[in-house]
């Protein structure tokens, strides 16, 4: 596939440059890094990305030997893996996010960057990554601060074999009910906030039975960078 903005230079960093800095490819690489593997998956990874751009940024990845289509039965869902090469650019998507926890503290939790359907996807992503583990259906409700109306309302739904988002009330009992700000949750995700410290100082409010209360903090998995701020605090004591 012809590239009509490259930089017509031998460097390596431009040849890189060239493939991975085309705006929204970064982030559909972080979605794949997160297990997505098909288009609806990598579309909620990036809710502003249009499906006009998904679609063409797929093609240039494939037609560059990053991802690869999966070989599926015939009328199943298209499905899209990483090759080797793809999988080799995950230190530099790495130490991307890495370095923002350093260095762009504040910009991460402007209310401009606070979008809650990415948080929803991550925690989803993150507990199918490492397995389903519930013998019976487990529903939490998130009422949510800072956000427009439309998005202040989530179920997270939790199934034996599935993990579903809502944003229009599923019916189902509520074993959780969560209360907090969209800044504070992705605080806590990051890192950049103890979860102890948010819900003793009630930025985070907790409503239920104490053993899913207690279960919180097992299925609100912080994100992989939240080791980079563990590491930055450690190197400051």
């Amino acid at each position: 596939m012809e590239n009509k903005h490259g930089y017509n230079q031998f460097c390596p960093v431009a040849l890189t440059s060239e493939l991975i800095c085309n705006r929204w490819t970064t982030l559909i690489l972080r979605a794949f890094f997160c297990g997505a593997t098909s288009y609806s998956d990598i579309q909620g990874s990036a809710p502003l990305m249009s499906s006009a751009i998904l679609s063409r940024r797929l093609r240039e990845l494939e037609f560059a030997n990053i991802i690869e289509v999966v070989p599926a039965k015939e009328n199943a869902r298209k499905r899209y893996q990483l090759t080797a090469a793809g999988k080799a650019l995950f230190p530099i998507v790495d130490q991307m996010g890495i370095w923002a926890q350093n260095w762009l503290r504040r910009e991460i939790t402007l209310e401009e960057n606070m979008d809650p359907d990415v948080l929803f996807w991550e925690l989803r992503q993150l507990n199918i990554s490492r397995g389903i583990d519930v013998e019976r259906r487990r529903v939490t409700e998130f009422n949510v601060s800072g956000v427009p109306a439309p998005k202040q309302r989530y179920w997270l739904i939790f199934e034996p074999d599935n993990i579903e988002i809502c944003i229009k009330d599923p019916g189902h009992e509520v074993d959780l009910w969560i209360t907090s700000s969209i800044k504070t949750l992705v605080e806590i995700w990051l890192g950049h906030v103890p979860l102890s410290q948010a819900y003793d100082e009630g930025a985070l409010q907790l409503d239920g039975p104490r053993p899913e209360i207690e279960a919180f903090s097992e299925w609100f998995v912080l994100s992989h960078f939240a080791q980079a701020e563990l590491e930055r605090n450690a190197d400051r004591r």
